[in-house]
């Protein structure tokens, strides 16, 4: 059996490779997407709504995302 500590490396590796690949479709300027993230509330549904699951558990992992 896998490492369960190891899947979950590769499920947040196959996010970011996502959500680095949706930033890309979109063009978004870096320091807009910084500002849209500071301003909204990691609290609301609304976070980030349509490219990250609001229930997703790790915000932290986005900000991570952001600086690539």
């Amino acid at each position: 059996m896998k490492d369960p500590a190891h899947h979950r490396k590769f499920i947040q590796k196959k996010v970011i490779k996502e959500a680095r690949q949706t930033a890309e479709e979109e063009k978004i300027p870096p320091e807009e997407e910084m500002r849209e993230e500071k301003s909204s509330n990691p609290m609301t549904p609304e976070y980030e709504g349509d490219r990250f699951d609001p229930h997703h558990r790790k915000p932290r992992l986005l900000k991570r995302i952001n600086y690539h």
